[in-house]
């Protein structure tokens, strides 16, 4: 379960007042019978941990002799009666007290009861929180390494993974933050999501970002606070000329990819594909820059393609490129920063629209690794109870005549976008089927489905039929636990199973996780994966967990382990917990 403080936040504000005006319908508390301390949030565990420095959060509802049950949180008087705690009673911007925070103390151990007293008038009551053996494992800043431009200001989320696998997002009010030089960046606010921001001055350079957790338990002897931890951020401020603009392309749809200068990229006439703008920062920083932020242009060789010079292709406001008839159109880009800079695309793409000359198209299915997935097999796809899985279909068009330097034929990959049919309606309480997207609902056994697809999908498809060329597969559901999570450090797909990666200071590397189910498949597992650096060696290496899952960044030489949590639950409710550690050495970057 995440807690974060963007609800907290939203919850002291708007329901802290209207709580507030109940309580005063009501009358001066006339016929109260009895008071009840609760959770803010409505858990009903009442626990927290040893070093719980974001603190539990308290209310308190009186009942009535008519029995209505409202908040007084706002009239009654907070205690701690035993227990080493403390309680601060945090306000609305109005003033009127919404929730009692109790935090521990550096005394606080697992195994203790804190006892908690709300009283009002003649009526008082208590609730005792038990302190458990879950603590913090660690502290994390996403991201890693940032780059803005003047003007600019940015997020920073910081996270905490608890021993249990919890992540508890920017639980600011356990968290301070500061920066090592103010001459770039300053800290602002927290946000509505509860992140911190960092503001860009007028004057670029770099600064060091530091997030400390638990400070707020130092005391009068700081040295004994062993619940601190620590962990820091590099922000760069750059002048919107340090940016490179580039251009990302997913033809193949196997993933956005910088379009590469020395490909002239030859896509089927009757095709639609869209790009995107991305900007490069001299730290390796990227950003995807929103769709419509880029202003796009296509031109020939007669010049910008408009109303007056109909091009091969033309290119809208959101990077959507249509394809009609054969010829070559050059795609550029700009984009303006917020300093007033404006940026080029630093390779213009180049468009060969071509037609293409194919009979029938073969077909492939892919995983969501982009494998592809043997149809003939039996079953082909493997699904377990409460999972879902996100397949792509893949039409193959080779183009007999050759291309125009070699002669050798070339096959285009295009992504098209199937709707899956169970050819069984009695299955239909196994397992759904909404376009490419599969649902297992219940138990069951083997089952099949066809794949449809429309014939405009494809280029030239009236030139042949290819409603039969289009494979059927099957499919199974079971309730079956899953084997043990495994990594992929290399990219090998196939083969995810590394426990150790070497990689360079200021480098970065993409850990993805994977869950072995029956049928041989293995399901991409990373973007709800907890992935956890030891505390020991957290000074070598962060992991991002949020932005960019399983990202790896290096920061300076040493070894560090990184382990994958996981944690799957089948349809009667059973959890099955695994893990995997992959160990990382770090070496320093060379002399330059």
């Amino acid at each position: 379960m995440r807690f974060t403080t963007r609800t907290l936040t939203r919850a002291l504000t708007a329901a802290g007042l209207s709580l507030l005006v109940a309580a005063c319908d009501i009358g001066d508390g006339n016929g109260i019978v009895s008071l009840e301390i609760v959770e803010f949030e409505g858990g009903t565990d009442y626990e927290m941990r040893a070093d719980q420095c974001e603190g539990k959060l308290l209310a308190a509802i009186a009942t009535f002799t008519d029995g209505q049950r409202v908040a007084y949180t706002h009239r009654v008087d907070w205690s701690i009666a035993s227990g080493d705690a403390s309680l601060v009673e945090l306000q609305n911007s109005f003033g009127t007290t919404t929730a009692a925070e109790i935090v521990p103390t550096l005394d606080t151990t697992a195994g203790d009861t804190i006892t908690v007293s709300a009283s009002y008038i003649d009526l008082s009551t208590t609730r005792d929180i038990s302190v458990t053996d879950i603590s913090v494992e660690s502290l994390q800043i996403e991201p890693a390494n940032s780059a803005v431009i003047t003007g600019e200001t940015q997020a920073v989320s910081l996270i905490i993974t608890l021993s249990d696998g919890t992540v508890i997002d920017n639980p600011a009010r356990a968290i301070t933050s500061e920066l090592d030089d103010e001459t770039a960046f300053t800290v602002g606010s927290i946000n509505v999501a509860g992140q911190q921001q960092l503001v860009s001055t007028e004057t670029t350079g770099s600064a060091e970002f530091t997030a400390t957790f638990c400070a707020r338990l130092d005391g009068d002897d700081a040295s004994a606070n062993t619940l601190r931890k620590t962990a820091t951020m590099q922000a760069t401020h750059y002048a919107g000329d340090d940016a490179e603009l580039k251009i990302l392309q997913n033809f193949n749809g196997l993933g956005a990819e910088t379009v590469d200068e020395n490909i002239d990229y030859r896509l089927p006439t009757d095709t639609s594909f869209g790009i995107a703008g991305q900007l490069i920062f001299p730290n390796g920083v990227t950003r995807q820059l929103s769709a419509g932020s880029v202003t796009w242009t296509a031109s020939d060789t007669e010049g910008e393609c408009n109303d007056d010079n109909a091009c091969a292709a033309t290119i809208d406001g959101l990077g959507n490129i249509s394809n009609s008839t054969a010829g070559t159109v050059v795609i550029d880009g700009s984009f303006n920063t917020l300093d007033d800079v404006a940026l080029s695309v630093t390779d213009k793409m180049t468009l060969n629209i071509v037609d293409i000359n194919y009979q029938t198209p073969s077909f492939e299915l892919r995983d969501e690794s982009r494998a592809t997935i043997d149809t003939s097999t039996d079953p082909a796809v493997s699904l377990t109870n409460n999972t879902v899985r996100v397949l792509r279909f893949i039409a193959l068009l080779v183009d007999d005549k050759g291309t125009a330097d070699t002669g050798d034929d070339e096959t285009y990959e295009l992504p098209v976008n199937p709707n899956f049919v169970l050819d069984d309606a009695s299955n239909a309480d196994l397992l759904t089927a909404s376009g490419s997207i599969l649902s297992a609902s219940s138990e069951g056994s083997i089952s099949s489905a066809t794949i449809n697809i429309s014939s405009d999908l494809l280029p030239g498809s009236t030139e042949a039929g290819f409603s039969n060329n289009i494979p059927s597969f099957t499919l199974e559901v079971h309730q079956l636990e899953p084997g043990n999570i495994m990594i992929d450090a290399d990219g090998d797909l196939n083969e995810p199973r590394e426990t150790t990666a070497t990689m360079t200071v200021g480098e970065t590397l993409q850990l993805q996780s994977f869950l072995p189910f029956a049928g041989k498949d293995s399901v991409l597992q990373t973007g709800v994966t907890n992935w956890v650096v030891n505390n020991t060696d957290s000074e070598f290496v962060n992991v991002q967990n949020l932005t960019s899952d399983g990202l790896v960044t290096a920061l300076a030489a040493g070894t560090a382990t990184v382990t994958a949590k996981h944690q799957f639950v089948t349809a009667n409710g059973d959890t099955h917990d695994s893990e995997a550690e992959i160990v990382i050495t770090v070496n320093a970057a060379p002399a330059p």
